[in-house]
């Protein structure tokens, strides 16, 4: 093989390995951003649903409440409080444990 035509061949493999990698680095990167995507409209939904459940036992939530759920991240923490919210007696009683 000519250099010429080694140096082509060489030039195509790296912008072929170069695609390659791009393409692997785009479909993570959606994958990512769908995964977060997902998640957030689920803690959102539960999040929702735990102002409509407070909002039914005792009217009018604050919005400092809402705001403090809109902030909490874990969705273990999100069960626990929607268990809490069909338990407790009072709405200051939830704030309090927020």
């Amino acid at each position: 093989m000519l250099d010429h035509e080694h140096n082509r061949t060489t030039g195509i493999s790296e912008i072929e390995d170069a695609r390659q990698q791009y393409l692997h680095d785009f479909n993570t990167a959606i994958q990512s951003a769908e995964s977060k995507g997902i998640e957030k409209g689920s803690r959102v939904a539960q999040v929702t649903t735990l102002v409509r459940i407070l909002a039914k036992r005792f009217g009018q939530v604050p919005q400092a409440v809402v705001e403090k759920l809109h902030a909490t991240n874990d969705f273990d923490r999100l069960s626990q409080l929607t268990d809490l919210s069909l338990d407790c007696k009072t709405l200051d009683e939830f704030d309090a444990a927020l």
